[in-house]
Protein backbone atom coordinates (compact mmCIF):
# COMPACT_ATOMS: atom_id res chain seq x y z
CA UNK A 1 0.00 0.00 0.00
CA UNK A 2 1.26 3.18 -0.70
CA UNK A 3 -0.40 6.77 0.48
CA UNK A 4 -0.48 10.08 0.92
CA UNK A 5 -1.90 12.03 3.82
CA UNK A 6 -2.33 15.76 4.09
CA UNK A 7 -2.59 17.74 7.18
CA UNK A 8 -3.35 21.38 6.79
CA UNK A 9 -5.81 21.64 9.59
CA UNK A 10 -3.57 21.54 12.90
CA UNK A 11 -1.08 24.33 13.71
CA UNK A 12 2.03 22.50 12.12
CA UNK A 13 0.85 20.93 8.75
CA UNK A 14 2.45 18.68 7.52
CA UNK A 15 2.42 15.80 4.06
CA UNK A 16 3.16 12.23 4.88
CA UNK A 17 4.39 9.71 2.47
CA UNK A 18 3.83 6.10 3.91
CA UNK A 19 4.51 2.75 2.03
CA UNK A 20 3.91 -0.42 2.96
CA UNK A 21 5.43 -3.50 0.88
CA UNK A 22 7.27 -6.51 1.47
CA UNK A 23 10.74 -5.46 0.56
CA UNK A 24 10.41 -1.88 1.22
CA UNK A 25 8.40 0.05 4.17
CA UNK A 26 8.99 3.37 5.22
CA UNK A 27 7.11 6.27 6.26
CA UNK A 28 8.43 9.70 5.04
CA UNK A 29 7.23 13.52 6.28
CA UNK A 30 7.39 16.65 5.36
CA UNK A 31 6.84 19.20 7.80
CA UNK A 32 5.90 23.02 7.10
CA UNK A 33 7.99 25.75 8.31
CA UNK A 34 5.48 28.86 10.10
CA UNK A 35 6.59 30.86 7.19
CA UNK A 36 5.19 28.77 4.50
CA UNK A 37 1.66 28.28 3.55
CA UNK A 38 -0.35 25.43 2.74
CA UNK A 39 -1.70 27.46 -0.69
CA UNK A 40 1.44 27.90 -1.88
CA UNK A 41 3.81 24.76 -0.78
CA UNK A 42 1.43 21.70 -0.16
CA UNK A 43 1.67 20.53 -4.45
CA UNK A 44 5.50 20.71 -3.90
CA UNK A 45 6.04 19.10 -0.93
CA UNK A 46 4.22 16.16 -2.12
CA UNK A 47 6.04 16.50 -5.33
CA UNK A 48 8.99 16.33 -3.40
CA UNK A 49 7.83 13.43 -1.14
CA UNK A 50 7.53 11.05 -4.49
CA UNK A 51 10.69 12.92 -6.14
CA UNK A 52 12.92 11.51 -3.48
CA UNK A 53 11.05 7.95 -3.30
CA UNK A 54 11.24 8.35 -7.60
CA UNK A 55 6.98 7.71 -7.69
CA UNK A 56 4.66 9.50 -8.92
CA UNK A 57 1.32 10.33 -8.12
CA UNK A 58 -0.45 7.69 -10.26
CA UNK A 59 1.92 5.05 -7.88
CA UNK A 60 -0.51 6.40 -4.68
CA UNK A 61 -2.99 3.67 -3.93
CA UNK A 62 -4.94 6.29 -1.33
CA UNK A 63 -5.08 9.54 -0.32
CA UNK A 64 -5.99 10.90 2.67
CA UNK A 65 -6.74 14.68 4.45
CA UNK A 66 -7.60 15.68 7.91
CA UNK A 67 -11.01 16.82 7.63
CA UNK A 68 -10.32 18.69 11.28
CA UNK A 69 -11.52 20.11 13.88
CA UNK A 70 -8.90 23.17 13.18
CA UNK A 71 -8.13 26.02 10.82
CA UNK A 72 -11.05 26.82 8.33
CA UNK A 73 -9.13 27.78 5.46
CA UNK A 74 -6.02 25.37 5.94
CA UNK A 75 -8.83 22.38 6.11
CA UNK A 76 -10.65 22.96 2.81
CA UNK A 77 -7.17 24.00 1.23
CA UNK A 78 -5.96 20.04 1.52
CA UNK A 79 -9.16 18.58 1.54
CA UNK A 80 -9.98 20.34 -2.04
CA UNK A 81 -6.41 19.00 -3.01
CA UNK A 82 -7.33 15.61 -1.96
CA UNK A 83 -10.22 15.82 -4.15
CA UNK A 84 -8.60 16.84 -7.55
CA UNK A 85 -5.84 13.59 -7.05
CA UNK A 86 -8.74 11.13 -6.19
CA UNK A 87 -11.43 12.61 -8.85
CA UNK A 88 -8.42 12.81 -11.68
CA UNK A 89 -6.70 9.91 -11.03
CA UNK A 90 -9.64 7.72 -9.79
CA UNK A 91 -7.81 6.92 -6.21
CA UNK A 92 -9.67 5.74 -3.05
CA UNK A 93 -9.80 8.02 0.14
CA UNK A 94 -10.01 8.00 3.56
CA UNK A 95 -10.89 11.06 5.58
CA UNK A 96 -9.05 12.06 9.11
CA UNK A 97 -11.23 13.55 11.87
CA UNK A 98 -8.61 14.25 14.28
CA UNK A 99 -10.91 13.36 17.34
CA UNK A 100 -11.64 10.07 15.42
CA UNK A 101 -8.22 9.17 16.03
CA UNK A 102 -8.25 7.78 19.28
CA UNK A 103 -10.86 6.56 22.08
CA UNK A 104 -9.36 9.88 23.96
CA UNK A 105 -10.49 12.77 25.37
CA UNK A 106 -8.38 15.29 23.46
CA UNK A 107 -7.59 18.68 22.95
CA UNK A 108 -6.36 20.95 19.45
CA UNK A 109 -4.68 24.14 19.60
CA UNK A 110 -7.46 27.00 18.05
CA UNK A 111 -7.07 30.55 18.18
CA UNK A 112 -7.40 33.29 20.41
CA UNK A 113 -5.59 30.79 23.00
CA UNK A 114 -8.80 28.62 23.01
CA UNK A 115 -9.14 24.74 21.98
CA UNK A 116 -11.41 22.18 20.53
CA UNK A 117 -11.93 20.01 22.74
CA UNK A 118 -13.24 16.53 22.38
CA UNK A 119 -14.48 15.07 26.13
CA UNK A 120 -16.05 11.77 26.24
CA UNK A 121 -18.57 12.07 22.72
CA UNK A 122 -18.83 15.78 23.11
CA UNK A 123 -16.81 18.40 20.71
CA UNK A 124 -17.13 21.51 21.26
CA UNK A 125 -14.95 24.83 21.54
CA UNK A 126 -13.37 25.97 24.69
CA UNK A 127 -12.24 29.65 24.66
CA UNK A 128 -9.16 30.46 27.27
CA UNK A 129 -10.85 30.40 30.14
CA UNK A 130 -12.45 27.16 29.90
CA UNK A 131 -9.31 26.11 28.66
CA UNK A 132 -7.74 26.64 32.24
CA UNK A 133 -10.43 24.46 33.65
CA UNK A 134 -9.39 21.50 31.32
CA UNK A 135 -5.63 21.88 31.88
CA UNK A 136 -6.59 21.54 35.24
CA UNK A 137 -7.71 18.23 34.35
CA UNK A 138 -5.17 17.63 32.41
CA UNK A 139 -5.14 13.66 33.34
CA UNK A 140 -8.26 13.41 31.20
CA UNK A 141 -6.87 14.57 27.69
CA UNK A 142 -4.16 14.26 25.26
CA UNK A 143 -3.01 16.77 22.53
CA UNK A 144 -0.87 16.88 19.57
CA UNK A 145 2.76 16.42 20.24
CA UNK A 146 3.83 19.83 18.30
CA UNK A 147 1.18 21.42 20.43
CA UNK A 148 2.36 20.50 23.41
CA UNK A 149 3.85 24.32 23.91
CA UNK A 150 0.39 25.67 23.19
CA UNK A 151 -1.07 24.06 25.93
CA UNK A 152 1.60 24.61 28.62
CA UNK A 153 2.92 21.04 28.39
CA UNK A 154 -0.04 20.35 30.23
CA UNK A 155 -1.38 17.04 28.50
CA UNK A 156 0.05 14.08 27.43
CA UNK A 157 1.13 14.50 24.29
CA UNK A 158 0.80 11.82 20.81
CA UNK A 159 2.31 11.45 17.37
CA UNK A 160 0.46 12.91 14.87
CA UNK A 161 1.90 11.28 12.29
CA UNK A 162 2.37 7.54 13.85
CA UNK A 163 -1.14 7.88 15.04
CA UNK A 164 -2.75 8.32 11.51
CA UNK A 165 -0.12 6.31 9.52
CA UNK A 166 -2.15 3.67 11.69
CA UNK A 167 -5.10 4.59 11.10
CA UNK A 168 -5.34 4.93 7.44
CA UNK A 169 -3.49 1.25 7.24
CA UNK A 170 -6.19 -0.42 9.36
CA UNK A 171 -8.81 1.65 7.10
CA UNK A 172 -6.83 0.74 4.11
CA UNK A 173 -6.36 -3.69 4.73
CA UNK A 174 -10.09 -3.21 6.31
CA UNK A 175 -11.44 -2.05 2.69
CA UNK A 176 -13.29 1.17 4.62
CA UNK A 177 -12.95 3.95 2.28
CA UNK A 178 -15.08 7.48 2.13
CA UNK A 179 -16.74 9.12 -0.64
CA UNK A 180 -14.58 11.96 -1.52
CA UNK A 181 -17.70 13.64 -2.91
CA UNK A 182 -19.43 13.75 0.06
CA UNK A 183 -17.01 14.80 2.81
CA UNK A 184 -16.97 17.96 3.78
CA UNK A 185 -14.92 19.85 6.57
CA UNK A 186 -15.35 18.94 10.44
CA UNK A 187 -15.96 22.22 11.79
CA UNK A 188 -16.95 22.80 15.44
CA UNK A 189 -17.36 26.43 15.26
CA UNK A 190 -18.90 28.34 12.60
CA UNK A 191 -16.50 30.01 9.70
CA UNK A 192 -16.06 33.51 9.52
CA UNK A 193 -18.03 33.24 5.99
CA UNK A 194 -20.59 31.20 7.65
CA UNK A 195 -21.11 33.62 10.75
CA UNK A 196 -21.28 36.60 8.20
CA UNK A 197 -23.97 34.86 6.41
CA UNK A 198 -26.10 33.98 9.31
CA UNK A 199 -25.65 37.75 9.67
CA UNK A 200 -26.79 38.54 6.17
CA UNK A 201 -30.06 36.35 6.28
CA UNK A 202 -31.39 38.32 9.14
CA UNK A 203 -31.63 41.17 6.49
CA UNK A 204 -34.00 39.04 4.29
CA UNK A 205 -37.12 40.94 3.35
CA UNK A 206 -39.50 40.74 0.30
CA UNK A 207 -41.33 43.25 -1.75
CA UNK A 208 -43.32 43.97 -4.86
CA UNK A 209 -40.96 44.30 -8.02
CA UNK A 210 -41.05 47.13 -10.06
CA UNK A 211 -39.52 48.22 -13.40
CA UNK A 212 -36.14 49.42 -11.46
CA UNK A 213 -36.14 45.58 -10.23
CA UNK A 214 -35.71 44.49 -14.26
CA UNK A 215 -32.10 44.41 -14.81
CA UNK A 216 -31.33 42.87 -11.53
CA UNK A 217 -33.84 40.13 -12.11
CA UNK A 218 -32.48 39.38 -15.49
CA UNK A 219 -29.27 38.69 -14.08
CA UNK A 220 -31.15 35.86 -11.84
CA UNK A 221 -32.90 34.39 -14.40
CA UNK A 222 -30.15 34.22 -16.46
CA UNK A 223 -27.74 32.66 -13.81
CA UNK A 224 -30.73 30.47 -12.41
CA UNK A 225 -32.12 28.93 -15.74
CA UNK A 226 -29.94 27.48 -19.06
CA UNK A 227 -33.75 26.87 -21.12
CA UNK A 228 -36.19 28.99 -21.89
CA UNK A 229 -35.10 31.85 -19.41
CA UNK A 230 -37.44 35.16 -19.71
CA UNK A 231 -36.41 37.82 -22.10
CA UNK A 232 -35.86 41.74 -20.45
CA UNK A 233 -39.27 42.56 -22.42
CA UNK A 234 -41.22 39.49 -20.95
CA UNK A 235 -40.21 40.62 -17.28
CA UNK A 236 -41.29 43.79 -17.74
CA UNK A 237 -44.37 42.70 -19.21
CA UNK A 238 -45.29 40.55 -16.53
CA UNK A 239 -44.45 42.98 -13.77
CA UNK A 240 -46.84 45.20 -15.87
CA UNK A 241 -49.71 43.27 -15.58
CA UNK A 242 -52.37 43.83 -12.82
CA UNK A 243 -53.21 40.60 -12.41
CA UNK A 244 -49.85 39.30 -11.46
CA UNK A 245 -48.00 39.53 -8.44
CA UNK A 246 -44.44 40.30 -8.57
CA UNK A 247 -42.27 39.75 -5.41
CA UNK A 248 -38.32 39.94 -4.80
CA UNK A 249 -36.54 38.77 -1.77
CA UNK A 250 -33.87 41.07 -0.87
CA UNK A 251 -30.73 40.78 1.22
CA UNK A 252 -29.02 43.82 2.13
CA UNK A 253 -30.76 45.31 -0.73
CA UNK A 254 -29.79 42.83 -2.93
CA UNK A 255 -32.01 40.65 -5.01
CA UNK A 256 -31.74 36.61 -4.19
CA UNK A 257 -34.97 35.53 -5.40
CA UNK A 258 -37.67 36.17 -7.07
CA UNK A 259 -41.35 34.99 -7.67
CA UNK A 260 -43.88 35.60 -10.63
CA UNK A 261 -47.79 34.86 -9.67
CA UNK A 262 -50.67 35.25 -11.85
CA UNK A 263 -54.28 35.61 -10.89
CA UNK A 264 -56.65 37.09 -13.04
CA UNK A 265 -59.58 35.79 -11.06
CA UNK A 266 -59.66 33.58 -7.49
CA UNK A 267 -57.55 31.09 -8.89
CA UNK A 268 -53.45 31.92 -9.37
CA UNK A 269 -50.74 30.01 -10.98
CA UNK A 270 -47.01 30.14 -10.70
CA UNK A 271 -45.24 31.83 -13.68
CA UNK A 272 -41.96 31.58 -12.19
CA UNK A 273 -39.78 31.24 -8.93
CA UNK A 274 -36.27 31.52 -8.84
CA UNK A 275 -33.58 31.78 -6.19
CA UNK A 276 -29.59 32.22 -7.15
CA UNK A 277 -27.99 28.75 -5.47
CA UNK A 278 -25.63 30.29 -2.47
CA UNK A 279 -28.90 30.39 -0.54
CA UNK A 280 -31.49 27.65 -2.11
CA UNK A 281 -32.73 25.34 0.23
CA UNK A 282 -33.21 27.86 3.06
CA UNK A 283 -36.68 28.53 2.38
CA UNK A 284 -36.78 31.46 0.38
CA UNK A 285 -39.16 30.04 -2.13
CA UNK A 286 -41.62 29.17 0.45
CA UNK A 287 -41.38 32.69 1.67
CA UNK A 288 -42.27 34.51 -1.41
CA UNK A 289 -45.27 32.01 -2.24
CA UNK A 290 -46.51 32.26 1.11
CA UNK A 291 -46.33 36.20 0.72
CA UNK A 292 -48.12 35.74 -2.14
CA UNK A 293 -50.94 33.43 -0.87
CA UNK A 294 -51.04 36.31 1.94
CA UNK A 295 -51.63 39.19 -0.20
CA UNK A 296 -54.10 37.55 -2.76
CA UNK A 297 -56.10 34.73 -0.89
CA UNK A 298 -56.26 32.39 -3.70
CA UNK A 299 -58.74 29.13 -3.34
CA UNK A 300 -57.06 27.25 -5.86
CA UNK A 301 -53.07 27.40 -7.26
CA UNK A 302 -51.74 25.53 -10.43
CA UNK A 303 -48.19 25.31 -11.71
CA UNK A 304 -46.38 23.84 -14.76
CA UNK A 305 -42.74 21.72 -14.23
CA UNK A 306 -40.68 20.23 -16.34
CA UNK A 307 -41.18 16.21 -15.21
CA UNK A 308 -37.05 15.95 -14.77
CA UNK A 309 -36.75 18.91 -12.81
CA UNK A 310 -36.62 17.34 -9.39
CA UNK A 311 -35.38 19.78 -6.76
CA UNK A 312 -38.62 21.76 -8.09
CA UNK A 313 -41.14 19.23 -7.65
CA UNK A 314 -39.49 18.39 -4.28
CA UNK A 315 -39.96 21.78 -3.25
CA UNK A 316 -44.00 21.64 -4.64
CA UNK A 317 -44.86 18.90 -2.49
CA UNK A 318 -43.80 20.87 0.43
CA UNK A 319 -45.93 23.61 -0.26
CA UNK A 320 -48.82 21.82 -0.31
CA UNK A 321 -49.18 20.85 -4.08
CA UNK A 322 -50.39 17.41 -6.20
CA UNK A 323 -50.20 16.34 -9.20
CA UNK A 324 -53.20 15.99 -11.40
CA UNK A 325 -52.19 15.75 -14.69
CA UNK A 326 -49.63 15.21 -17.24
CA UNK A 327 -49.10 17.23 -20.46
CA UNK A 328 -46.68 14.63 -23.09
CA UNK A 329 -43.77 16.09 -25.19
CA UNK A 330 -44.74 19.86 -23.82
CA UNK A 331 -41.53 21.23 -23.97
CA UNK A 332 -39.33 21.75 -26.94
CA UNK A 333 -36.70 19.02 -26.15
CA UNK A 334 -39.73 16.56 -26.21
CA UNK A 335 -40.06 16.39 -21.93
CA UNK A 336 -43.23 15.77 -20.62
CA UNK A 337 -44.86 18.75 -18.24
CA UNK A 338 -46.88 17.88 -14.90
CA UNK A 339 -49.45 19.66 -13.62
CA UNK A 340 -49.32 20.84 -9.69
CA UNK A 341 -52.58 22.27 -8.45
CA UNK A 342 -52.64 23.97 -4.26
CA UNK A 343 -56.29 23.40 -3.37
CA UNK A 344 -56.57 25.82 -0.72
CA UNK A 345 -60.27 25.59 0.31
CA UNK A 346 -60.00 21.70 1.12
CA UNK A 347 -56.87 22.07 3.03
CA UNK A 348 -59.08 24.57 5.42
CA UNK A 349 -61.39 22.37 5.99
Amino acid sequence: MKSIIVNTSTLKCSVTLQVIEEKDSFIKTSLFEESEKPSECLLKKIQNLLNEKELVLNDIDVFSAVIGPGSFTGTRIGLSTVYGFCYGLNKKFIKINLFDLLDKNMVIAAHAGGAYVKNRNKAYFANKEELEEIKRAKNSFVCIEDEKEYFDNAFVAIDLVEEATKYVSKKYVAKEFDDIFSTEPFYIEKSQAENSLEESLKTFKIKKATRKDVEQILNLENVCFSNNKYSKETIISEISKSFNTCLVGLINDEIVCFGIFSQPIDEGEIIQICVIDKFRRMGFAKKLFKEYVKIKHPKKVFLEVNKNNDSAINLYHKLGFNQIATRKNYYENGDDCLVFVNKFEESQK
